[in-house]
């Protein structure tokens, strides 16, 4: 296994806490695949008014808590059932990508570590493209990111991750992660599939939350 180093998280957030920026992005694409109405009664489920007044406000405040996401998958869960909660967060986990590069495009074009990305080997382009987004998740947030490599995939480990963040679960569940990775290795490839899997998640007890991120692409 080989380790790829990331700078070290240097938010300044409040401590338990997620950036409103990037929260909200997530926030709509679950909306999207819902609709408002459906999505609402989501929040509500949640048990949790500071989330749905969060979502809605005006001003907007800075963050939102770490757990909030997490509150939501569980919300989905209850709802609809996993299969079906699972199905719609990996849907809103491409959608927030999707919104996620819109909104940074103007910062992707300019910065140096971006130019010639798309010129790079597809392996190479793809950890390139994974140090990238974990710089994003680190500098921004109180998560912690790790990438390795083992044979040929590439290993996401996410510490303190929001999609789970205080559950506790009997199977991984952070599956709007898992619909963003899909989503960012076809953006990365062209448009090509992928295999992704989450091989540990905090909910069910495991240390970290580890994505195994196939490098060559579905036939």
């Amino acid at each position: 296994m080989t380790d790829s180093s990331v700078s070290a998280p240097q938010s300044l957030l409040p401590a338990g806490s997620f950036p409103y920026r990037f929260g909200r992005i997530v926030l709509l694409a679950w909306e999207e695949v819902l609709g408002k109405e459906a999505f609402e009664r989501v929040l509500r489920e949640t048990g949790d008014p500071g989330l749905q007044a969060a979502h809605f406000a005006d001003p907007r405040p800075l963050h939102f808590k770490l757990e909030a996401f997490g509150q939501v998958e569980g919300a989905l869960d209850t709802l609809y059932g996993e299969q079906a909660g699972r199905g719609m967060s990996l849907r809103a986990g491409r959608i927030a990508l999707r919104k996620g590069l819109r909104e940074i495009a103007g910062a992707l074009t300019a910065s140096p570590q971006c130019r010639g990305l798309r010129s790079l080997p597809l392996q190479s382009r793809i950890l390139r493209g994974a140090e990238l987004l974990a710089e994003v998740f680190n500098r921004n947030s109180e998560q912690v990111v790790r990438l390795a490599t083992e044979g040929g995939s590439l290993l996401w480990t996410h510490e303190r991750c929001p999609y789970c963040f205080g559950r506790h679960t009997q199977r991984a569940c952070c599956h709007l992660l898992v619909g963003t990775f899909q989503e960012g290795l076809a953006w990365l490839s062209g448009g090509k599939h992928f295999a992704v899997e989450e091989v540990s998640c905090s909910a069910r007890g495991d240390p970290a939350c580890t994505f195994r991120m196939a490098t060559a692409p579905l036939t």
